[in-house]
């Protein structure tokens, strides 16, 4: 459980609570959490907690190998395409000069 405080005047004060794992159970949903929000922490944390205790795999959402290969395929897919206008760029011939008498 990660616990965030800040300082009034010298007191703490709690302004957000992260639960992170609960042994035998689940980690609840968060109060207020959006109901199409994509990035749910309580499912993540929960799906690393079966993968800890069950052995149950991550679901690529939340599998950082998966997220690493995704991000390394998109960075050389955008360096490729970057390479294929540069090359494209070097290949057109310059207009042809006027004839000067």
């Amino acid at each position: 459980m990660l616990i965030n405080l800040q300082y009034d005047e010298d007191k703490p004060v709690c302004w957000a609570i992260c639960i992170e794992r609960r042994p035998g159970g689940r980690v609840p949903e968060a109060p207020g959490q959006e109901p199409d929000d994509n990035n749910k922490h309580h499912e993540c944390m929960n799906a690393h907690q079966d993968w800890e205790e069950r052995g149950i795999p991550l679901p690529d959402k939340y599998n950082p190998a998966v997220g690493l290969a995704r991000g390394a395929a998109l960075r050389q897919a955008v360096l490729a395409e970057r390479a294929a206008k540069q090359a494209a760029r070097e290949r057109v011939a310059p207009p042809p000069r006027e004839a000067t008498p």
